[in-house]
């Protein structure tokens, strides 16, 4: 019958079977050389069910199950699987309806040969038989035997019995033909008065009745005397320390039961357990995943684990959490109630960090209560390999970042440009330094012009920014090379779409590198306005209107500048205070003013990159843009951090004393030595003095130096060495200070960098001390000459004189008689340059902006110790310098092999030549 199969399909599927069995499981007999542990399944009776009422269509049918196993333990752990997998089951299996499966019995056997130990059990499985149909109608009574068509009892008399005739083919009366009919009857059997309970056992060529004993099975005695008597003796127990009260419990992480003692309470009440159902409960409703979950209080506690993987996916780390509670039964979701008590390493096994968790209630003086501790479960991204602005902890949670370099390690494209001669786009990424990929760029727009027609969103929101239109598009490359601003690629004019608006509400926080260049509306970050100009919000860096960012209601968030101040750093607030918005900008790092609004705008729905329409009559582009982040939260705490990321990237080049140190004199308005920690330059304002360091740029301050001069000039009156040295120029009488800051026009400037200006009259700048006293030296300065002067030098007889091709436009002289040195020249409409001069070995040469202007040769021995290095004039004459100076490197050995270096960081900064 079908029986069979439903038995087949119970325990296969049952996982507590098979996790000791395999697919060992055998009908009747198993296969011959099968190794233990198996089971053998063995159908005994089958006995049709009847009602009350007529035929049934129930079996019921006994089985017989033989677990086998090498030990007594394994084959009673075997026989408990197998209880519980059938014992009170009920079901359709491989298509048998089992109505009820009852347990009935239990025996242990052992066999010797191979020696092997069963554990027997029976079981009582009633079938439903879907297959038959119960005939209904009148039932047949009064039948006899004779009545059947093949049964003849002709003559039949007592004790005869029926047999079957071959030849007439039917049943027909016989006489019994003998043999045995009690085991007595039988020649190799005694049975003397049985009692209840006795066996046959064969002795002395017969087999009498008789009681087991120990004695009678062979082996058997040894065999009980190696089982196992008591709790210690089991392999999955482990026992220590007993105690009264001592309970056993069972250890996943060891995988054995472990004692433990009772909690013995005031009044001798004993507990322990009390609120596992509580725990679970909590454990499985928790809307994170939670691994353990534990409480304690006066009467009693609990603890439910659900234990997640320990391997996580590729890609990413296991991240667990621990958590104290000071209440019994905390909400695992009301994070109010939560404290995490313990910070663990990413992939820490689930064993480990519950060790840490329940180490920290055993610390807890007296193990005070109430208490509940959970730990939680995660998968996180692991750390890309190259860490950028948002993967850094303060520049994180961004919600729209846009830039020429690359902010997420896990972003890999950085824009799609259009070529402009057939239309085609390609995506552009990023080099192995995190800069935008130039050399494709250049690849795939040699010979025509390129725009930006996306600008990929790196936040991973993607909230990318589009032009469609390429007259819109801002330009990348053009003229046969990119557009670069500060030595940093930037895309210029035009403006884009965010398809899906980035920020709709306060707190706001954004951060951009820009250019100013036309002095008006630049705006570089704002979106179409929705309503009118009456109601909006704003606030500015300074009362120039440098930088400036607004909200306006039922539009957008705005950035711009009105003053042409060339490359800048913008960073704005907006602060939700309850009910009130609190705005403040910041320019390079200087603080701007700061406001509160008590009814501030709303309906913000920013969603364009460089255009601004107010009320549809007017559109702004911006201008050599190449960075804007923003994030829809408050980073009013880590504001500098993220300046100095941005700084440090956009300060266009390595300071050039960190490359090339050595210097024996260094000037500059610019920072030149990553380890200098003091100032550019002090300024007189006319009636106070001031240091004046250096922006998140490394660039000179100048909102500092503004906010210092205000309306007033500014002069120089000492120019700090950079070098290390301490050999500052300086100069004590203020009508002979050169100038810096104009109280009109602002900031004095050169090519769009500060510089320090000369009027040829008597300004002039002084070190302290001689600064070349050997055979040779070697500078490189930055300036532009007026129409006379002499831009650095000292005095003496000529000696020997190198003039700037063939003319005597600028020259730089050697003098015997004090072995000092000159720069003079007549420089008159050439505009800023970059000279390099050497005097090494007795050759003078000079370096015109990157190339040879001529050499001159003489033979001396050293520069003298009265060599003391002037800015602006030759010592006790007449000659000043009319011009600008921005930088000055002097160094007192050979820096011929370093000369295309230096002047390839210097030209960088300073954009001189091509």
């Amino acid at each position: 019958m079908n029986a069979g199969k439903a038995v087949y399909g119970i325990l296969s599927a049952n996982s507590g079977v098979t996790d000791i069995v395999g697919t060992n499981i055998f009908p009747e007999i198993a296969e011959q050389e099968t190794a233990v542990p198996f089971i053998v399944y063995q159908l005994q009776s089958v006995d049709p069910d009847d009602t009350h009422d007529g035929p049934s269509k129930l079996d019921e049918v006994r089985f017989e199950f033989l677990c086998y196993a090498d030990s007594y333990n394994a084959a009673a752990d075997l026989g408990v699987a197998v209880r519980a997998a059938l014992d009170r089951v009920s079901g359709t299996y491989n298509g048998v309806h089992v109505e009820s499966i009852q347990f009935n019995d239990v025996d242990v056997n052992i066999e010797y040969d191979p020696r092997r130990y069963s554990q027997v059990l029976t079981f009582t499985f009633r079938i439903k038989r879907d297959d038959v149909t119960i005939a209904l109608g009148t039932p047949v009574t009064g039948a006899v035997l004779g009545d059947l068509s093949d049964v003849d009892v002709t003559g039949v008399t007592n004790g005869q019995l029926i047999a079957y005739n071959s030849t007439s083919g039917n049943w027909e009366a016989a006489d019994d033909a003998g043999g045995a009919n009690e085991l007595n009857d039988l020649s190799d059997a005694s049975v003397s008065l049985p009692s209840d309970g006795e066996v046959l056992i064969y002795s002395g060529g017969e087999f009498v009745n008789d009681n087991i004993a120990i004695s009678n099975v062979t082996g058997l005695q040894a065999a009980l005397d190696a089982a196992p008597d008591n709790l210690r003796e089991l392999t999955d127990v482990t026992i220590s320390g007993l105690a009264d009260n001592d309970y056993l419990q069972y250890n996943s992480a060891t995988g054995v039961w472990e004692n433990s003692s009772l909690i013995v309470g005031r009044n001798g009440e004993q507990y322990t357990g009390n609120y596992d159902s509580e725990a679970e409960t909590l454990l499985d409703g928790a809307t994170e995943t939670v691994e353990l979950y534990y409480t304690a209080q006066a009467d009693g506690d609990g603890l439910h684990e659900d234990a997640q993987s320990d391997t996580p996916t590729s890609g990413y780390d296991i991240r667990r959490k621990l958590y104290y509670a000071e209440k019994a039964q905390a909400d695992p979701d009301t994070s109010a109630d939560w404290t995490q008590f313990a910070d663990i390493a990413d992939d820490t096994a689930y064993a480990t960090a519950k060790a840490t968790l329940l180490a920290y209630l055993k610390a807890r003086t007296g193990g005070t209560v109430p208490i509940s501790l959970k730990m939680t479960w995660e998968e996180v991204a692991q750390a890309p390999a190259f860490t950028g602005l948002l993967n850094e902890s303060y520049g994180s949670g961004a919600e729209a970042a846009y830039s020429i370099r690359r902010l997420n390690g896990n972003v890999t494209d950085c824009m799609v440009i259009r070529r402009a001669s057939d239309s085609t786009t390609t995506t552009i990424g990023f080099d192995s330094n995190g800069n935008i990929d130039e050399s494709a760029i250049e690849t795939f727009c040699t010979g025509t012009t390129c725009t930006v027609q996306v600008w990929r969103d790196q936040s991973g929101n993607g909230n990318d920014a589009e032009q469609t239109t390429p007259a819109n598009q801002p330009t990348i490359y053009t003229g046969g090379q990119l557009v670069k601003e500060g030595g940093r690629l930037a895309i210029d004019g035009g403006y884009f779409a965010i398809s899906n608006a980035p920020i709709t509400a306060a707190p706001i926080s954004l951060a951009m590198v820009a250019v100013h260049t036309d002095g008006t509306n630049e705006n570089m970050w704002n979106a179409n306005e929705q309503g009118t100009n009456t109601n909006y919000f704003y606030t500015r860096s300074d009362a120039n209107n440098t930088f400036d960012a607004a909200i306006y209601g039922g539009g957008f968030v705005r950035s711009r500048a009105n003053v042409d101040s060339g490359q800048f750093l913008g960073f704005a607030e907006f602060l939700t205070s309850g009910s009130n918005v609190t705005a403040q900008s910041f320019v390079d790092g200087g603080t701007g003013s700061t406001l509160v609004s008590t009814a501030p705008p709303t309906g913000i729905d920013v969603n364009d990159i460089g255009q601004f329409q107010r009320a549809s009559t007017a559109t702004y582009d911006c201008n050599n843009m190449q960075e804007l982040v923003i994030w829809n939260s408050d980073k009013s705490s880590v504001r500098t951090d993220i300046e100095s990321n941005i700084g440090d990237y956009f300060t266009q080049n390595t300071p050039l004393l960190d490359t090339y140190s050595g210097a024996a004199a260094c000037y500059s308005l610019r920072l030149m030595r990553t380890a200098y920690t003091g100032d550019a330059v002090e300024v007189y304002n006319g009636s106070s003095y001031a240091d004046i360091g250096f922006n998140v740029f490394g660039e000179l301050d100048t909102v500092a130096l503004a906010d210092h001069c205000g309306s007033n000039d500014g002069f120089v009156s000492t120019w700090y060495d950079q070098s290390g040295n301490s050999n500052d120029a300086t100069q004590t009488t203020t009508a002979n200070m050169p100038k810096i800051y104009d109280g009109t026009t602002g900031v004095v400037t050169e090519n769009g960098k500060p510089a320090v200006e000369f009027d040829g009259s008597n300004d002039n700048l002084a070190a302290t001390s001689a600064v070349v006293t050997g055979a040779e030296f070697f500078c490189s300065n930055v300036l532009t000459m007026g129409t006379t002067g002499q831009p650095w030098g000292d005095q003496g007889t000529l000696g020997v004189r190198s003039y700037q091709a063939s003319s005597t436009n600028l020259r730089v002289q050697y003098n015997t008689d004090n072995g000092s040195f000159q720069m003079t020249g007549d420089n008159s409409g050439s505009g800023q340059r970059l000279k390099t001069t050497r005097l090494i070995s007795g050759t003078q040469e000079i370096f015109d902006n990157g190339s040879s202007a001529t050499t001159a040769t003489n033979t001396f021995t050293s520069l003298a110790s009265n060599n003391v290095l002037r800015f602006g004039m030759r010592y006790n004459s007449s000659t000043f310098f009319d011009g600008k100076l921005q930088e000055f490197i002097m160094y007192t050995s050979d820096q011929s092999s370093n000369r295309t270096g230096i002047e390839d960081n210097i030209n960088t900064f300073y954009d001189i030549y091509s």
